[in-house]
C-alpha cells in the first residue's frame, strides 16, 4: 500500500511539474487566465468521529455499532485549477489514516483499528469570499470523492447475560468468546469490496502571500464517516 501510494504521489508530482512548465511558456497576455498549479493540503487537527452528535449517529447507522469512536488525520497532493486571488478547485489524491485504537463497539463485540486508511480521488471547489482587492479572506470550501479502504480491525467477541427487570433487560458481558482479526473494509465500505465516499466541508480563511503564493486554513471542519475537525493548512503555488 506505501509502494502504491508513493507511486500516486509521483505521478502527480510530475502531472504538476509538466503542468507549471506549460503555464510558464504561456505570453504574458495570458497572465490573468486560469492556470495549473500545485498544492497540498494536510490536517493539523484531528478529526473525532463523537462530533457532532448528529455525526455519531450517522456512523452508527452505518457501521451499526452503537459507540463509534475513530480519530486521525488526512493529507492530500492535488493539481489546483484557478488563480490567485479567486475562487479556485483542486483536483487531489487523498489519504485519510484513522488513529491506531479508534473504536467500534456495542455489546456483544469490541473492534479495535490496526493500520486502517483510506486512499483515493477528491475534488475540492473552495469559494473565496469578499472584493478581490482583499489580501486575506474568508473561504468555504466542500469537496467529495471515493477511498478504498485498507488495513484491519482486531475483533473480541463477548458472551453475554440478559437480565429482565419488568418490561427493561440489560445485557452483561460475561466473558470472552472469539479474538480474530478482520479486514477493515467489513466494516467501513460503503460499496463494492472495500470502497467508500470520502468528502466534507471545512470553512476558514485565505491569504494570498503574493501573485504566486496562497495559504489556506480550514479553521473547523466536518468529514464523511469521520466527523469534525479543527484546523487544516493548505498551500498552493501558481507559477505565473
Amino acid at each position: 500500500m506505501r509502494k502504491s501510494f508513493v507511486a500516486v504521489v509521483v505521478a502527480l508530482v510530475a502531472v504538476i511539474f509538466l503542468a507549471t512548465s506549460a503555464n510558464a511558456q504561456q505570453s504574458p497576455k495570458d497572465q490573468n487566465d486560469s492556470q495549473w498549479a500545485p498544492s497540498v493540503g494536510v490536517m493539523i487537527g484531528q478529526f473525532d468521529s463523537t462530533s457532532p452528535d448528529f455525526m455519531n449517529t450517522v456512523l452508527e447507522e452505518v457501521t451499526g455499532y452503537e459507540n463509534v469512536a475513530l480519530k486521525g488525520r488526512s493529507f492530500d497532493v492535488c493539481a489546483a485549477r484557478g488563480r490567485s486571488g479567486h475562487s479556485y478547485f483542486r483536483i487531489c489524491y487523498s489519504r485519510i489514516a484513522i488513529r491506531d485504537g479508534s473504536t467500534l463497539s456495542d455489546d456483544y463485540e469490541d473492534v479495535v483499528t490496526s493500520g486502517v486508511s483510506v486512499k483515493g480521488p477528491r475534488v475540492e471547489y473552495l469559494w473565496r469570499l469578499g472584493p478581490d482587492s482583499w489580501r486575506i479572506a474568508p473561504v468555504f470550501a466542500l469537496n467529495g470523492g471515493v477511498g478504498k479502504v485498507s488495513g484491519k480491525m482486531h475483533v473480541t467477541e463477548y458472551y453475554v447475560r440478559y437480565s429482565t427487570v419488568g418490561m427493561n433487560y440489560t445485557i452483561t458481558r460475561t466473558s470472552v468468546r472469539l479474538q480474530s482479526d478482520r479486514p477493515a473494509s467489513v466494516y467501513l465500505k460503503l460499496f463494492g469490496e472495500d470502497w467508500t465516499v470520502i468528502g466534507g466541508a471545512n470553512v476558514g480563511f485565505t491569504a494570498d502571500i503574493n501573485s504566486h503564493l496562497t495559504l489556506t486554513v480550514g479553521v473547523y471542519g466536518l468529514e464523511i464517516q469521520q466527523g469534525s475537525y479543527k484546523g487544516l493548512f493548505q498551500v498552493t503555488y501558481w507559477p505565473r
